[in-house]
């Protein structure tokens, strides 16, 4: 069953998906669908794919049990990728997504990203350009939340560090940091926390709900061992996040090019996976193969649900979603 809306919930997330698309298409954007149900899952250790048990009798001769999906997506990241790079076009995609035991005020496993991926550009370009978009949906009219253009702020990750903590990236300073505010407790110094362990619980303890209290807030230059599916330049990683009023809304990278080296960073996902006793996902070699002709390019997710949420100043995602 769905969560039923008002009619004018209802009328509201309409209008808000339509100039989601408008503004896509007057920037000539092509929109694309791309298959919900995939071979292979999300391999992000963090994050859960709902796998779909086929129980089925095969009701065809042509039916060998070739690509027969068996995840839901959890983003369109790598079908929309790959499309990316041979459709030679600017791309977006309005796609349905799922992940495991995601529920709360903030989450559904079933839940509506927008991602796109821009050719020929650079981070604080892209950066730009979703400023624009951000600023252009908080002008609707049906919006409590605005904010100005100039009211957006962008700051690297180690610039909020520092300021905000008066704490380094590394991992040393990070586990001071952490013993002292009493995250962690290191007498046993042969049991170490890995760097994202440490990073994320204090910055989801002290900076996260700080964040983009009055306007968006961008933050960027991540730290290498939180660089994801982004590239590497010069000691950082170049992906940034987009928050407001606290909420996490969107994640967006320079993206990582190369076969191998995406390879590698889904071997290194798989096995924090099995540190957390969780099954490996099977690498999609489609994906793989075209990261050898990505060009250069950027792109983002954005959760629609959360944006539209703080646009309307509520509280939680279920007063605007018919997802339960």
């Amino acid at each position: 069953m769905i969560q039923l809306m008002s009619d004018s919930n209802l009328e509201i997330r309409s209008s808000f998906l339509y100039e989601v698309r408008r503004i896509f298409y007057n920037n000539s954007y092509m929109e694309i669908e791309t298959p919900l149900l995939n071979p292979g899952g999300n391999v992000e250790a963090f994050i859960d794919p709902i796998e779909v048990k086929r129980t089925g009798i095969k009701k065809s001769p042509e039916d060998k049990g070739i690509n027969r999906g068996r995840y839901l997506i959890t983003s369109p990241e790598y079908n929309l990728k790959s499309q990316f790079v041979h459709s030679k076009r600017n791309l977006f995609q309005i796609a349905h997504c799922f992940r495991e035991g995601d529920v709360g005020r903030l989450h559904t496993e079933e839940f509506l990203m927008l991602e796109w991926y821009r050719r020929d550009c650079t981070l604080e370009g892209f950066m730009e350009e979703c400023r624009e978009l951000l600023f252009a949906l908080s002008n609707l009219p049906f919006v409590k939340n605005r904010f100005l253009l100039t009211d957006i702020t962008v700051l690297s990750v180690e610039e909020l560090f520092r300021k905000n903590l008066n704490c380094g990236l590394e991992f040393d300073d990070l586990c001071q940091y952490g013993e002292k505010q009493g995250y962690l407790r290191l007498q046993d110094k042969s049991i170490q926390p890995r760097y994202d362990e440490i990073f994320y619980i204090i910055f989801l303890n002290e900076i996260e709900k700080h964040l983009g209290n009055n306007a968006p807030c961008f933050i960027y230059n991540y730290p290498p061992e939180l660089a994801a599916l982004s590239k590497i330049e010069n000691g950082r990683a170049r992906r940034f996040e987009i928050y407001w009023k606290g909420v996490e809304m969107a994640n967006g990278y320079e993206e990582l090019r190369g076969r191998d080296e995406n390879l590698n960073r889904f071997q290194k996902e798989n096995q924090l996976r099995l540190q957390q006793n969780k099954n490996t996902i099977v690498f999609e070699e489609q994906y793989l193969e075209c990261m050898d002709e990505l060009p250069q390019s950027c792109g983002i997710a954005l959760g629609l649900d959360r944006l539209l949420m703080v646009l309307l100043n509520e509280s939680s995602i279920h007063e605007i979603t018919p997802f339960i």
